[in-house]
């Protein structure tokens, strides 16, 4: 992916790679992975570095015509333009701060893609193990029949039916040891396939939770200091009273819109990410059938050009039962008990302890602010009263 026109994004990618340790049987998060885990201040004096963050998000000018000059796109897919490569450049631009976070996302993203691709080899390469097992026998008889046959022979087996049968018993007895030890090393790549997805999404969720619970309680207190600027008037000779309240309000309207954009870039890369597992997941159940045929076809090809007629059924009976063995613990490989769906994923980051932009109701306390402030001067208008009558009742909400 060379796609020079979005250089954050690239060094989020690469930074990202540098994150995960593949060492391991499956992709981990590497010891130079890391977010910045500490309270953020929020005194007066100590955020006003953020200015200019702050007026470089409500001054960001948005390209309406990204792309549009190029008259002769790249014929290749890596080096296209999408809605989401233009999206999080918008992000990365509009929320440098958060940057470590975005990062984490995107490694946890590389780490279960890299991860399906590892697991899908071993899955193949256990098929392979299993197919060539049960095909055997069949092989046995139609490469080496000569020697099978003499074996055979010597055993004192007499007949067509008990050759046939012992030939079928062989047959059984190589699929249930290769399929047994394949079934056995599959249930425990999985099992570590689960226990490293399982960290890493306890990881990523982690770090998201500690970011976005940190951004709602620092909202929390900025807004508690735009509402005590408004009833504290201590300091009101001061020409920085207003200023202050001032601020306060740029924080608390920028502040949450860290939360939103953190969930705007989780959803995105986790559209990638089914995306891309809906492609991997076609190809490694293509692979699994393409090899099993494959095998099949290999067997059959290698049986006849030693001359051994097909209709012969000492080797047809072999060659149908380790034909059939194999194809069951291919459909089996493929299932979703021996990968990782993208249900598990939803379920293992989890956001039941996040505070979401949804939580903070800013609406609601952004028009409370507002509607306090109005209220002060209708008060001071009306010098103490509601209204021209005797009246103390505070007006009523409008429904």
């Amino acid at each position: 992916m060379s796609k020079t026109r979005f250089p954050q994004v690239q060094q989020r990618l690469v930074k990202a790679r540098s994150w995960l340790d593949g060492k391991a049987a499956y992709y981990t998060f590497s010891a130079d992975s890391s977010v910045n885990l500490r309270e953020e201040p929020t005194g007066y004096e100590q955020t006003q570095h953020l200015k200019k963050e702050i007026d470089d998000y409500f001054g960001f000018r948005l390209d309406y015509f990204p792309f549009f000059e190029q008259h002769a796109p790249s014929i290749w897919p890596w080096n296209w333009y999408f809605f989401s490569d233009i999206n999080d450049d918008m992000i990365e631009r509009k929320f440098p701060r958060d940057a470590d976070v975005r990062t984490f996302i995107t490694a946890y993203r590389m780490a279960v893609q890299k991860n399906q691709w590892r697991n899908i080899r071993k899955k193949r390469t256990l098929q392979l193990f299993v197919t060539f097992l049960a095909l055997l026998p069949a092989l046995a008889l139609g490469v080496w029949s000569d020697v099978t046959f003499g074996f055979l022979g010597s055993t004192g087996i007499e007949g067509d039916g008990q050759t046939l049968l012992l030939l079928g018993g062989i047959t059984l007895i190589f699929i249930m040891i290769s399929y047994w030890i394949a079934k056995f090393f599959l249930s425990n790549t999985t099992t570590l396939l689960n226990a490293t997805f399982e960290s890493s999404a306890r990881d990523l969720s982690s770090k998201v939770q500690n970011r976005m619970n940190m951004l709602a309680k620092n909202q929390k207190t900025f807004q508690n200091h735009v509402l005590s600027a408004q009833t504290d008037t201590d300091d009101i000779e001061n020409v920085e009273w207003t200023f202050r309240a001032k601020w306060w309000m740029q924080l608390s309207m920028w502040t949450p819109k860290r939360i939103e954009y953190i969930e705007k870039f989780l959803q995105s890369e986790m559209q990638r990410l089914r995306m891309y597992r809906r492609l991997t997941n076609f190809i490694g159940n293509l692979s699994a059938f393409t090899l099993w045929g494959g095998c099949i076809a290999l067997a059959v090809g290698t049986i006849m050009n030693q001359g051994a007629p097909l209709t012969n059924l000492d080797i047809l009976v072999p060659l149908a039962l380790g034909g059939i063995a194999s194809l069951r613990f291919t459909m089996s490989s493929i299932g979703d008990k021996y990968s990782i769906t993208n249900a598990r994923i939803s379920e293992s980051i989890g956001d039941e302890e996040w505070q979401r932009f949804s939580d903070i109701g800013f609406h609601e306390e952004l028009g409370e602010i507002v509607r306090r402030d109005k209220e002060a001067i209708r008060q001071a208008t009306l010098k103490g009263g509601y209204g021209s009558g005797s009246s103390s009742t505070p007006p009523v909400a409008p429904s």
